[in-house]
């Protein structure tokens, strides 16, 4: 990851463009395999590496990594398919894989943790089968925050709340996605992206019990801090300004351009001239 922004918005927005991108998603969506068999080993294991590949798999020349709350993915959607029309810019929606998980977690449990005696489900074998699919998906959505060039945070009434304490008052977060994506992309090091040689200075360059249970458990509600101070302020105005100043600029160079107009900690490396690239694409 190279840079991130907080990009206030909401579902007034206004991204008219073809669905291409979205379609692109779907594609992806129906390659993944939708049966267990596959993935055991001779000794009848399930092979965790296997699965994570195929079911939450590292999706190559993202430049884009969205995260969002799961209220917004159409919002997310159609932002994707904007940054595609304008930019061919191709992006990761996170809540594509979201998806993934509760279909595996579904196949794995109905497999080991239905109890056809009592027609439910073991509890004790339904947490430790959620740890394992939810590390799999976290390790999956640290790794495409890593790959992608550019984080946008799509910073809504629904991802983010604004609640005081004794302490202090800072916003907040009732998904715990939200706050492991943001303290994800706080930590890790900006660099320059590996799919390009250019340098980021240059302009160039179940049942009816089952179901009540479920609803249920979504009444409750834990909130995280929502770590957004690394990242730089983004809002719809901007996007479209940015649309306008691009004429013939696509992907790696159309976020160039973005980062040259409001990523802060970008504009001494703007300012340089520029100077050759070694065979790494650093100088």
């Amino acid at each position: 990851m190279f840079q991130g922004f907080n990009l206030k918005i909401n579902n007034d927005s206004h991204f008219d463009s073809p669905s291409e991108y979205e379609q692109i998603l779907k594609s992806r969506e129906e390659s993944v395999k939708k049966s267990l068999e596959n993935f055991y080993n001779d000794e009848g294991l399930l092979n965790g590496d296997a699965l994570k590949k195929e079911w939450f798999p590292e999706i190559e020349g993202s430049h884009v990594f969205i995260s969002h709350s799961s209220k917004d993915r159409e919002l997310a959607l159609k932002l994707a398919n904007w940054l595609y029309h304008e930019f061919k810019i191709e992006s990761f929606v996170d809540s594509t894989v979201w998806g993934f998980a509760d279909k595996l977690l579904k196949k794995i449990d109905n497999k080991y943790a239905y109890r056809e005696e009592t027609k439910d489900y073991s509890y004790e074998i339904r947490n430790y089968t959620t740890s394992h699919v939810h590390m799999m998906l976290s390790n999956a959505l640290n790794s495409m925050i890593e790959r992608s060039e550019c984080l946008l945070f799509l910073n809504t009434e629904n991802a983010i709340r604004n609640i005081s304490l004794e302490e202090d008052r800072e916003q907040y977060t009732f998904s715990p996605w939200i706050m492991a994506e943001l303290q994800t992309s706080a930590l890790i090091e900006k660099k320059q992206s590996p799919n390009s040689k250019r340098a980021f200075y240059s302009p160039e360059s179940h049942t009816a019990d089952l179901e009540r249970i479920v609803e249920k458990a979504k009444s409750f509600q834990m909130f995280h801090k929502a770590n957004v101070k690394h990242l730089d302020k983004l809002n719809y105005e901007n996007l479209k300004k940015w649309a306008d100043h691009c004429n013939e600029d696509k992907g790696y160079d159309a976020l160039t351009q973005l980062y040259r107009d409001h990523a802060k900690g970008c504009q001494n490396l703007y300012n340089l001239k520029e100077k050759p690239l070694d065979d790494t694409g650093t100088w």
